[in-house]
């Protein structure tokens, strides 16, 4: 039985082709991570930050 060299090579291409998106959904997803991780720790501090000025706040009377 004879394989259709063309088809083989059509294939290959695909699956290069599905690799290579797959890469770059991993990269993204990767890269989302990082920025999660990023605001997650800005949150955190801007929360420390609120916390400390509703204490000085807190200091006046009117």
């Amino acid at each position: 039985m004879w394989v259709n060299s063309r088809k083989v090579n059509g294939s290959a291409q695909e699956i290069f082709e599905v690799s290579g998106t797959i890469s770059g959904v991993n990269n993204g997803i990767r890269d989302t991570a990082s920025e999660i991780t990023k605001v997650k720790t800005s949150s955190e501090k801007l929360s420390k930050l609120s916390s400390y000025l509703k204490e000085l706040l807190s200091q006046f009377k009117i």
